[in-house]
């Protein structure tokens, strides 16, 4: 399903002003920051943070990544955190792009195939008949988006530093952004 998935390449170029590789840039270091992050555990030992999380979804036994923006700040730097801050939804892409090229392979057994599996060795199977039948190949526009392909959501977690905005300060500059709102709960159902 590789071939089928648009290559993130692609997506942030349709975004990107021409000549201009910033978000190839920030792909990269995110990646690197994926791989490299380190804390310690309770015993003081160095523990790669966000490769567990990595190999757990791809083991299938999570289904979420969060980013802390902390995180960000502490390995990348204030700046990075503040564009991953300010421009929350396209960096939330570029993670996820970044998290496609270092996803460990599965250690694990995967377990039983689910109706997912089977749609995309069907999509898989019709896009190699067609490509075979067609002159010049895989057809560009045939190509499923990373986005369906993903078994993962990311999240991108505000600073702690952060203050909490009250519910009626929320406003449309607030759009985009991680937003920590202050308010009261008066009714909970299930």
């Amino acid at each position: 399903a590789k071939h089928l998935a648009r290559s993130c390449k692609d997506m942030q170029t349709d975004a990107a002003p021409a000549g201009d590789n910033t978000y190839d840039e920030d792909g990269e270091k995110l990646g690197a920051f994926l791989q490299d992050y380190t804390e310690e555990d309770e015993v003081g030992n160095p523990l790669r943070k966000y490769m567990k999380v990595l190999e757990q979804v791809a083991n299938r036994e999570a289904r979420r990544v969060d980013i802390e923006l902390d995180d960000v700040a502490e390995h990348m730097g204030e700046e990075m955190a503040e564009k991953v801050r300010r421009n929350t939804l396209r960096y939330k892409e570029i993670i996820a792009c970044a998290i496609d090229n270092v996803l460990p392979a599965p250690t694990a057994a995967a377990a039983d195939r689910d109706v997912f599996d089977v749609l995309m060795e069907e999509r898989t199977r019709a896009a190699a008949a067609a490509a075979s039948d067609a002159v010049g190949g895989v057809d560009p526009n045939n190509k499923v988006p990373a986005e369906l392909t993903r078994r993962y959501q990311v999240f991108v977690l505000p600073r702690v530093k952060d203050k909490s905005v009250p519910l009626r300060q929320g406003k449309a500059k607030h759009i985009g952004s991680p937003l920590t709102l202050q308010g009261i709960v008066t009714h909970v159902t299930e």
